[in-house]
């Protein structure tokens, strides 16, 4: 009984790398975009 109850549904590698990247990949980027807006004039 206990253990029907702690079952654990496992996504496959793929799966979960997309989810992943699909929750990390906007805010990466405007990271990155804020990050090069920011630097590049100080370079010259």
């Amino acid at each position: 009984m206990m253990r029907a109850m702690w079952r654990l549904n496992f996504k496959p590698f793929l799966e979960f790398d997309r989810d992943r990247f699909k929750c990390i990949a906007a805010p990466l980027r405007s990271c990155i975009l804020n990050f090069c807006t920011h630097i590049y004039p100080n370079v010259t």
